[in-house]
């Protein structure tokens, strides 16, 4: 891997993760269309601000590695089949439920392999965990303090220029926002992404137009027309009733807590509208 110019890192990490989801996804029901990778640099400013916008101990990329230049984040979209299949009635389909623990359990190991594969050639790297840390818990209610994870995959994959925030509170991608996002840290140098710093946005509403299919799709209708804030309580509760649903109907042990209303039958569900 490391020639005179050390390799050229971007290009293998695609290829990594291109063939790893190819060959994993062959082991398990979800599949996926292509995925998403883009890079920041891990002395990013904006991730000093993630303490301002998220949680006041939200992690740096240092915590987690003392040598970390750069951070590596990765978003697997749902196939079209998942995605048109979640679109009827209140609750998650079984497709899209199997989708949510599948995904996050693939994130977790690509990442942890990318980060050991990076380390037989000398680069240090930290693949961390999918953001789940809610959804074995098994709780009957969440306070609010709890439902903010210390890193948040979402504002990470925004630096990194995978995408852009939608009035559903995911990322927008080229691929659109019905997926998981995972991510690594690494004391390899890769060139940062270029984010998309031009003003228009991605999602339609935040662009002027009248959409707001999110806001009609959510079940719980805790997602507001006039802000990108939700109800994060009021979400969860109705989580914590998918989760009970999803065991009972679907046989899911492990509980889930998914819904994906909000990210489905939505004009940037696939796609950057």
């Amino acid at each position: 891997m490391r020639n005179n110019k050390k390799m050229e890192l971007e290009g293998f990490v695609v290829e990594y993760v291109n063939n790893y989801v190819s060959v994993n996804q062959s082991f398990q029901i979800t599949k996926y269309r292509e995925p998403v990778v883009g890079y920041s640099s891990a002395s990013d400013p904006l991730f000093l601000k993630l303490k301002d916008v998220t949680v006041p101990n939200h992690y740096l990329p240092q915590d987690f590695l003392k040598e970390a230049r750069t951070v590596i984040s990765i978003f697997l979209p749902f196939s079209e089949e998942i995605i048109k299949g979640n679109y009827s009635g209140k609750n998650a389909s079984k497709e899209w439920a199997i989708a949510y623990t599948e995904t996050n359990g693939l994130l977790d190991r690509l990442c942890s392999d990318l980060a050991g594969e990076l380390e037989k050639h000398e680069y240090n790297a930290v693949g961390i965990k999918t953001t789940h840390h809610l959804s074995h818990a098994k709780k009957e209610r969440y306070s609010y303090d709890e439902l903010f994870d210390r890193w948040s995959q979402r504002h990470v994959g925004y630096i990194s220029g995978i995408g852009k925030f939608g009035l559903n509170n995911l990322i927008i991608t080229i691929r659109g926002c019905a997926g998981r996002i995972g991510s690594i840290v690494t004391s390899a140098y890769i060139p940062p992404t270029k984010r998309d710093t031009e003003p228009e946005e991605y999602c339609l509403v935040k662009r002027g137009q009248h959409c707001y299919k999110c806001v009609d799709n959510c079940p719980v209708k805790v997602i507001k027309r006039d802000d990108a804030q939700f109800d994060r309580v009021g979400c969860m509760n109705f989580l914590v009733k998918q989760r009970k649903y999803q065991e009972k109907t679907y046989g899911l042990i492990e509980g889930t807590q998914t819904c994906g209303k909000c990210a489905v039958n939505i004009p940037c569900e696939d796609r950057i509208p």
